[in-house]
């Protein structure tokens, strides 16, 4: 950590509870990143990495002030807004497909102080009087004047309908923006609103949750699916209607199946369009649809995921949604339009020059 201008210099391997950890020890710094410990620094702020401080500071990747890495031809750059420009623009978002990186700069922020954790939680049976709800959280994070202080994702999986997150500032300020009163008709005595002032402890907590959502290390198989929402394409009413109609009709061929809805936005879509690679400056939230399985997943799971994400973008039959590149789905199709967008031509032009033999290349990679 560099103690003037707080840059902090981060190996590329680091996993995201030990960044947390050596940022904390380092002056009580903070970076926004996700909230899974297990993840590694170098694929999560090369794709975006997103997390609960991002509607306030960016991503992960939009923090990166330089970075040290390895082309195909086994070249050593150190990359920034100066020298190597567009390699250091395709890095970020895109850098999978150009390099290996082995060291991150960071720019670093004050550690958040007193902080607010809220969860309501809805009984599950049945999913169809849960819509209403859940379209009152919609109505809720789309206010254009929504703090960027607010953090917030809905949660639905066989034990009903959860929404949490994290406010970043006082009690007071929480009480005042009444999110509880949005959701007055809650019905479980697990809701709890706990004021913290140790960012340790928040991060911690977010790491638990997580463990208990989609089982932390344990290696299982999954199916995945994911779609990315803008404030121009909410999802219309009767979408979400028939979306939580489909969960109490539907086979599912597990009980292990979470359907996650993030909420993104502030700063993230304050950086224009074509800054980064990153393909979803104007993503208001995500939905990641997951199901999992030991050994392997039945064709009847499959259908049931690959039903819900049927089912919302049906109610955008005009136009293509895009998926976070973060969010691995083999059978997704046009991947590299759904990822990375209007920056693609960009990304293709940039992969012919530095890695014309498609060196660092996966099925859903930029081509060169």
């Amino acid at each position: 950590m560099d103690p003037d201008s707080h840059i902090a210099t981060i190996g590329a391997g680091m996993k995201l509870g030990d960044v947390t950890k050596n940022l904390l020890a380092a002056g009580k710094r903070a970076l926004p990143h996700g909230t899974c410990p297990q993840v590694g620094i170098g694929g999560h702020a090369t794709m975006g990495g997103l997390g609960p401080l991002s509607r306030q500071y960016g991503s992960s990747m939009d923090n990166v002030v330089e970075a040290e890495i390895v082309l195909a031809d086994s070249k050593i750059l150190t990359v920034n807004e100066k020298d190597y420009h567009e390699i250091f623009w395709a890095m970020k978002g895109a850098g999978a497909s150009f390099a290996i990186v082995t060291q991150f700069k960071f720019k670093t922020y004050e550690a958040p102080g007193e902080l607010v954790e809220y969860s309501y939680t809805f009984s599950p049976r049945p999913y169809s009087a849960l819509a209403g709800r859940f379209k009152k959280w919609q109505d809720l994070i789309s206010d254009p004047t929504l703090s960027h202080k607010f953090a917030s994702q809905v949660v639905i999986s066989e034990l009903g309908m959860i929404i949490s997150g994290t406010y970043f500032g006082s009690e007071a300020e929480w009480n005042a923006l009444n999110v509880t009163g949005v959701f007055p008709e809650r019905t479980s005595a697990l809701d709890k609103i706990v004021v913290l002032d140790d960012f340790a402890g928040a991060v911690t907590n977010w790491a638990e949750n997580i463990a208990l959502t989609i089982g932390g290390v344990i290696a299982s198989a999954f199916t995945s699916k994911n779609i990315a929402f803008s404030a121009n394409d909410l999802i219309p009413s009767a979408t979400i209607d028939k979306f939580f109609q489909n969960l109490d009709t539907i086979s599912k061929g597990t009980i292990v199946w979470f359907a996650i809805f993030d909420l993104e936005g502030g700063a993230i879509n304050e950086i224009a369009a074509n800054a980064t690679a990153y393909g979803h400056r104007d993503t208001l939230f995500y939905l990641q649809t997951y199901a999992v399985n030991i050994g392997k997943v039945s064709d009847t799971t499959k259908k049931f995921v690959k039903s819900m994400d049927d089912i919302l973008r049906s109610g955008f039959a005009d136009r293509t949604l895009g998926s976070y590149a973060g969010y691995v789905d083999p059978e997704l199709e046009n991947p590299q339009e759904r990822y990375f967008g209007s920056n693609l031509e960009e990304l293709t032009r940039i992969k012919r020059i530095i890695d014309p033999r498609d060196v660092f290349s996966n099925p859903q990679s930029i081509r060169p």
